[in-house]
């Protein structure tokens, strides 16, 4: 197991040492990447609303689903960019540990925050359902 494990760490520690590498500075790449996850987001909002609501486009609740793409996008790319951040950090603090159980319960907490990403989108559309 620690065979695999060594294996993991080492590839992890490459691609941190890419990305340290091609971030360049945090001034430029932080707002790269919230743009980036606004776009994402958008997009991602609106493949959903026409898969499963195609109608709502051709009704006077259109402007509805437009106007909540704003927030959709802005709200979706501020938690990303946290989580993105959030993720690095927890990587770190992995490769860091001199233990493996340390090391896997680090990566573990990458878990928690993908649950989290699933809740905020359920509780998002409850909220945003209850609204309309």
């Amino acid at each position: 197991m620690n065979g695999i494990i060594s294996i993991w760490r080492d590839a992890l520690h490459q691609v941190l040492d890419i990305y340290e590498r091609k971030r360049g500075s945090i001034k430029i790449f932080f707002p790269l990447l919230f743009l980036f996850f606004i776009i994402l987001n958008i997009a991602c909002y609106w493949w959903a609303i026409y898969t499963a609501f195609p109608f709502y486009m051709q009704t006077h609740e259109a402007s509805h689903y437009i106007k909540l793409q704003i927030p959709v996008g802005f709200l979706g790319a501020l938690f990303d960019s946290l989580s993105f951040f959030v993720t690095i950090w927890i990587i770190k603090r992995a490769l860091a540990s001199t233990k493996t159980s340390e090391y896997v319960f680090h990566l573990s907490l990458d878990l928690v925050i993908a649950i989290l990403a699933t809740l905020w989108v359920s509780i998002r559309f409850q909220f945003w359902r209850l609204v309309d």
